[in-house]
């Protein structure tokens, strides 16, 4: 088999002058800050994206009802459209406020919906769960310090 046992390591990031000298101490490696590392964190904040994701659940209960998971207090409503369009709005607002957090500048907020179906004994498609995942993404904002999201 191949083996790589590269001469330099070289680390790019804000915290690369902390990690290169402990990485130094702790390895065989000649471990070394990229020059310029500054300059290269606000190039990568200047041409980079701050990208989340979250989803929600709609799932039947045993009374016909749409059960919303992820979502806090697992709201239940009588209609699948109702469920669907609470549970858009709880992402939207959730993945606006985490962007924004983590530093985006005007984030877009974009869904998709994917439905599961089993098949009955007599073929009939039965619906068991719906999913909605949204994305938000937006460029970061380099005047702002942004929090770190979970």
């Amino acid at each position: 088999g191949y083996s790589v046992r590269p001469r330099k390591i070289l680390i790019l990031g804000g915290p690369a002058p902390y990690f290169a000298e402990h990485l130094n101490d702790i390895s065989d490696y000649d471990v070394q800050v990229i020059p310029r590392w500054k300059v290269a964190n606000a190039i990568g904040a200047i041409i980079g994206t701050v990208s989340l994701r979250r989803s929600v659940s709609i799932s039947p209960d045993e009374n016909g009802h749409f059960r919303l998971g992820g979502v806090p207090d697992a709201p239940v409503f009588t209609d699948i459209d109702d469920a669907e369009a609470h549970a858009k709005n709880y992402l939207q607002a959730t993945l606006l406020e985490l962007a924004q957090r983590a530093g985006a500048t005007h984030p877009h907020i974009r869904f998709s919906t994917h439905d599961a179906s089993a098949a009955a004994t007599d073929g009939q498609a039965i619906f068991v769960s719906r999913t909605i995942e949204g994305w938000a993404a937006g460029r970061p904002d380099i005047h702002t310090a942004a929090s770190p999201v979970a």
